[in-house]
């Protein structure tokens, strides 16, 4: 699948559920961060995505001008 596709689907998931789960980060078996978004894997198995808003407002750069 194309990176840009992923982030779409990602987005959307993102964006589609507004339920605040809270994340008992003590339970994180594994952890994979791709740029802004973070995924979750507890111990019990359990997946939750997370998207960090700030990471866009990091990556620009201003001008000179």
């Amino acid at each position: 699948m194309a990176p840009s596709m992923v982030e779409y689907y990602l987005k959307d998931l993102c964006e589609d559920n507004d339920d605040n789960i809270y994340l008992n980060r003590r339970d994180i078996e594994n952890t994979l961060v791709i740029g802004e978004y973070s995924l979750y894997i507890d111990y019990s198995e359990n997946i939750y995505l997370e998207i960090d808003n700030d990471f866009t407002a990091n990556q620009e750069t201003t001008s000179f001008w």
